[in-house]
């Protein structure tokens, strides 16, 4: 398989950035990275302070099974209720990069193994022979 094929599915199917590092871009793969775990890790702490509102709200040891019902019938108007513009703006944002990261990837992944890398020559100076 060629290079560059190789390198566009690891980019496509594992991880954004990982069919930089099989193509030796080390750096371009780990700021790939860096952005993509930043969009994540973003949307993670939204979803956890979500989470920490709901569970806030619910009392199980006082609750009866019609109190449940109630309360999970209640749960989707509260949950759109209480997010606000910023958390869908800034969560919109946060996804799109994810997506511009994943095809960027691949797309660069693949149009840096199709061009072979410049070997390293030593600089050798020829002497004149007299």
């Amino acid at each position: 398989m060629k290079g560059s094929i190789k390198a566009a599915l690891v980019s496509a199917l594992v991880c954004p950035g990982f069919g930089h590092f099989i193509v030796k871009r080390y750096f371009r793969g780990l700021a790939i990275l860096a952005v993509l775990f930043g969009a994540l890790g973003y949307l993670w702490m939204l979803a956890m302070r979500k989470a920490k509102e709901i569970t806030a709200q619910v009392d199980l040891e006082t609750m009866t099974i019609e109190l449940i019902m109630d309360f999970i019938a209640d749960l989707d108007a509260t949950i759109r209720a209480s997010v606000t513009t910023t958390d869908t703006v800034s969560s919109g944002v946060a996804i799109f990069l994810i997506v511009v990261c994943w095809v960027f990837s691949i797309v660069d992944s693949y149009r840096l193994g199709a061009v072979p890398l410049p070997d390293k020559q030593e600089d050798t100076v020829e002497t004149p022979t007299a």
